[in-house]
């Protein structure tokens, strides 16, 4: 029986500076820099350190490495929460969003053995969030979406969510 990791997150290999390519929308955005900490990177929002990551959160050879180490066999790879981007304006939402899935399904279509991929929406915008989700299943290849618990003070069980919940239903009824 094989042993799957279902949580684990990754970065994009390349990440672009968002607060560049985001003028409009300002305000605390990922990047990622220089670290003290050999072969890390260093996370900020903004300016603030949030903290170091390893080669593990972008390299999936590293990943393979560590687990051939540990025994697992595949791990379902997925953003970080502060991607999700929920409250920022919903076409750089949706950019990143395009960033970060298209990057997921290369590792995993690099390695469709080790790697199972659940993409990542801006769940703001319905109708935005469908579409993506259809592309990443569709078009990438990848099993399904992360999204978080809530979006702008709305639960998961927000009517105005409900097509997102149809579609992905859809899906599943096709496998």
């Amino acid at each position: 029986m094989p042993r799957i990791d279902l949580h684990c997150h990754i970065f994009p290999r390349n990440l672009p500076d968002l607060a560049s390519k985001y003028l409009e929308d300002p305000g605390p955005w990922v990047s990622l820099r220089e670290s003290s900490c050999p072969g890390c990177r260093a996370m900020f929002l903004g300016d603030r350190f949030f903290r170091d990551i390893q080669p593990n959160c972008w390299d999936p050879e590293t990943r393979i490495r560590e687990c051939d180490a540990l025994g697992v066999d595949v791990q379902v790879l997925s953003t970080i929460p502060v991607f999700f981007s929920y409250k920022r304006q919903s076409r750089y939402a949706l950019d990143l969003a395009r960033i970060i899935n298209d990057d997921l399904a290369d590792v995993v279509r690099s390695n469709p053995s080790r790697f199972v991929g659940l993409g990542t929406v801006p769940l703001q915008d319905t109708q935005l969030a469908v579409l993506e989700l259809k592309r990443c299943v569709l078009e990438l290849g990848l099993s399904g979406i992360e999204i978080g618990s809530h979006v702008n003070g709305k639960n998961l069980d927000d009517p105005e969510l409900l097509p997102l919940f149809e579609t992905g239903m859809s899906f599943q009824a096709s496998f």
